[in-house]
């Protein structure tokens, strides 16, 4: 419990950054509230930067269209769990999905409709991977995941589990109903325990 506190929230150009606070025993002087407000008038300007900088490295990684990581993540993120399976000798499988006669939906239905199914099969893999696991949209009608600490048994399950769920839903258009299905691969490193 502090005798004097000083509350700032932090904000530029209508943009909510946070808020910081001072606490100490005895009072601030005006001189020294002046120094805070002056370095937290610079101080904004750089978290602010900093904010844009880290987006601007999330948005290089992630697809627009999907939401999911892109091809750029999955190369980083595949080499990384593979140094960790390595390293702890723990099992890991890389798994892709072709979402199947994906050129005659565009062709028939137009290119609209095949965002739309791109978005659809992204949201099923949104619901269905496991927090740990990582799904990647490798380019077109592909998907890559990234499944760490996973067997072939539990990849095999993941696939029903997606398969399930895409199906359950068609997209609309006019009185047409387009089912998706997909094809799947799976690759599997199982790590030598002994």
């Amino acid at each position: 419990k502090s005798a004097h506190n000083c509350d700032y929230s932090l904000n530029i150009k209508q943009q909510y950054l946070g808020n910081i606070s001072f606490t100490r025993n005895h009072r601030f002087s005006e001189e020294e509230l002046a120094q805070l407000e002056n370095l937290l008038g610079t101080l904004v300007y750089l978290l602010r930067n900093a904010l844009d900088y880290s987006d601007a490295l999330n948005q290089a990684l992630i697809d627009p269209l999907s939401s999911l990581g892109n091809r750029v993540a999955l190369d980083n993120s595949l080499e990384h769990q593979w140094q960790m399976t390595q390293r702890y000798k723990q099992n890991l499988v890389v798994l892709m999905i072709d979402i199947d006669f994906f050129k005659k939906i565009n062709d028939n239905y137009g290119h609209d409709i095949g965002d739309d199914v791109i978005r659809h099969v992204a949201d099923s893999i949104k619901v269905t991977t496991r927090q740990t696991d990582m799904a990647f949209r490798y380019g077109g009608e592909e998907f890559d995941f990234i499944l760490p600490c996973t067997d072939l048994e539990g990849a095999l399950f993941l696939v029903e589990q997606l398969r399930v769920t895409i199906e359950k839903t068609s997209i609309h258009v006019d009185d047409v109903s387009v089912n998706i299905t997909f094809s799947a691969g799976i690759g599997s490193a199982i790590a030598d325990i002994t």
